[in-house]
């Protein structure tokens, strides 16, 4: 039996440029890194000689074709399955839906991982991203752009330069700033993450955004702005100047909410007020559309303030950024 797993991710800054719609014409960029929240895919030689696929749903099946789940039937077409019946479970460490974390994308990481361990394939984490990216978008059509895919296998703090067919990697969590303090550390120590549970289609939301971007001269503008944050983003992690960071989050979600329609609810309008607040350095929402994971960067020391003004709201989650990508191990042998 292969136990594989991958890392969801936090995207910082620069989400939305990295959609094909915008990439096709133009140079996204994105920062982002993994955390320690992760999907888990297990896989087995099946004992009935028929695929069995677990996840919110129980699939038994008598071939490739006839499986439901796109993701998993994408996967063992891309990797070219021709052993026996597979059993495969998955679970994750937060919902596999709605949250803003690249849960879809980490699955597929993950999957991916685990069925070229099943053959004994070594495949490098960028050309698992590539492929990932080959199986979310081109085979199952999902309308998504290509962040989240390099963000789980690659694993860490990162900026991703998106082309219209490559994807640059510059790896930022291994610096260290002044006083021998490292970047994640510091950021660990002043981030603080709270869920908000409502209703949310994030690949409706992208689609509609995607569309945006391909017909208005202004959408297009605002996505540029994000790609340009993302290196302004670069740069303050490398200086570990948070105030700075967290004013280029909180910009960011604002350019973002003028796509999407966030400026629509009402209680987002204050949460953006909220972190503009002199002793928050910034925050954002996580993702496509008014529910999921919120992100406040903040001192430890007015930690307290954050939770008891908005937690009736907001369920505090402890999420903690992390180097480690995509892992497999080979059980019962």
């Amino acid at each position: 039996m292969i136990v594989s797993s991958a890392p969801l991710r936090f995207s910082l800054v620069g989400g939305g440029s990295d959609l094909p719609s915008f990439t096709d014409h133009s140079i996204g960029r994105v920062v982002s890194a993994s955390i320690d929240k992760r999907v888990y895919i297990t896989l087995n030689h099946s004992f009935s000689n028929k695929y069995r696929i677990a996840y919110s749903k129980l699939e038994i099946v008598d071939s490739i074709e006839s499986i439901d789940h796109i993701l998993v039937k994408s996967c063992l077409k891309k990797v070219d399955w021709r052993g026996p019946a597979l059993e495969i479970t998955s679970i994750a460490d937060v919902p596999s839906s709605g949250t803003g974390l690249g849960s879809s994308s980490a699955f597929t990481v993950a999957l991916l991982f685990g069925l070229y361990a099943m053959q004994g394939k070594r495949v490098t984490r960028h050309e698992i991203a590539v492929q990932a990216c080959e199986v979310e978008i081109g085979m199952a059509g999902s309308p998504i752009g290509r962040q989240d895919q390099f963000a789980s296998a690659i694993g860490g703090l990162n900026e991703f330069t998106f082309h219209k067919d490559v994807v640059d990697v510059n790896r930022i969590s291994s610096r260290v700033i002044k006083r021998n303090e490292h970047i994640l550390r510091k950021l660990n120590n002043n981030l603080m993450f709270f869920h908000l549970e409502a209703p949310r289609n994030a690949n409706r939301i992208l689609e509609t955004q995607s569309n945006l971007i391909m017909q208005d001269v202004i959408s297009q503008s605002l996505t540029t702005q994000l790609a340009d944050l993302a290196t302004l983003a670069k740069k303050s992690l490398a200086r570990g100047d948070l105030a700075e960071l967290g004013s280029l989050m909180t910009l960011g979600w604002e350019i973002k909410s003028k796509l999407n329609g966030d400026f629509e609810n009402h209680n987002l309008v204050k949460m953006i007020d909220f972190v503009k607040q002199p002793h928050i350095f910034g925050g954002k929402l996580l993702g496509a559309g008014a529910s999921g994971f919120f992100a406040i960067l903040v001192k430890p020391e007015n930690h307290g303030y954050v939770n008891a003004s908005i937690s009736q709201d907001f369920r505090a989650f402890p999420i903690k950024l992390a180097n480690s990508g995509p892992k497999v191990q080979q059980m019962g042998r």
